[in-house]
């Protein structure tokens, strides 16, 4: 695990906002070579995203949710 992988993990544990996450895409892509969708709560429906995370979404409505896949 890089450093720079572990300050963005930091900075999005800490402070759960969407436009780190958004600052985080570009990085994620590139290092995992994978696709990475951010959503909310708002953006789909509960039962939807339990799917996607096969758990239950954060409890704090509107709360970002990274995807990776």
């Amino acid at each position: 695990m890089t450093e720079e992988y572990r300050t963005i993990m930091k900075q999005v544990l800490e402070k759960g906002e969407q436009n780190i996450l958004r600052e985080a895409q570009p990085f994620f892509e590139k290092e995992f070579k994978c696709k990475v969708e951010i959503i909310s709560e708002n953006e789909a429906p509960r039962e939807e995203l339990e799917k996607l995370v096969r758990k239950k979404p954060p409890a704090q409505p509107g709360r970002p949710i990274l995807l990776i896949e």
